[in-house]
């Protein structure tokens, strides 16, 4: 098969590449389902900050896991 499980993407070990801001604001978004607004309030930020900490976060993350090896035959994004 072309699948192994050590080819699966770890979540925690991806969100351990962010900058703790970075990782702040995306489990906020993600798993609280807050509100960019929410955020910013819980964390104290303005929400232009918020805005452009997930947006760096979430490219870094995606870059990361485009950096993972590809299954044989797949063709990549």
């Amino acid at each position: 098969a072309w699948w192994r499980p050590s080819d699966r993407v770890d979540p925690a070990e991806k969100l351990a590449l962010l900058t703790d801001d970075q990782r702040d604001v995306l489990v906020l978004r993600v798993t609280a389902d807050l509100t960019v607004s929410q955020v910013a309030e819980v964390l104290g930020k303005p929400v232009d900050a918020v805005k452009a900490l997930q947006r760096r976060g979430l490219s870094r993350l995606a870059k990361k896991i485009d950096d993972a090896p590809s299954p044989p035959g797949r063709a990549r994004r």
